[in-house]
């Protein structure tokens, strides 16, 4: 079981980081899911909760500037107020 666990972390960090460039994916959740997956195959004895809340927030920054940028994106180029939601949301 904990190899498939393992095997499991490093897919999911392998595609986060291929998340990383294409804007498909969301990249850090990716990342910080195939982490958190491997800290708890290993019994969080190498990575602690410290250090995986730490990872986690700096996954969720990225994540919510990824939507910020787009809806600032679309408002500088002068789209329009329905336009600059639906960039936030489809970012």
């Amino acid at each position: 079981m904990t190899v498939l666990l393992w095997i499991l972390g490093a897919v999911l960090v392998v595609v986060g980081l291929a998340g990383v460039v294409f804007p498909a994916l969301p990249g850090s959740v990716l990342i910080f899911g195939g982490l958190l997956v491997a800290a708890s195959a290993d019994g969080f004895t190498r990575v602690g909760p410290w250090a995986l809340t730490l990872i986690g927030v700096i996954g969720a920054a990225s994540y919510a500037v990824d939507f910020a940028a787009g809806a600032l994106g679309a408002n500088r180029v002068g789209a329009s107020p329905r336009a600059v939601v639906g960039a936030a949301l489809a970012t």
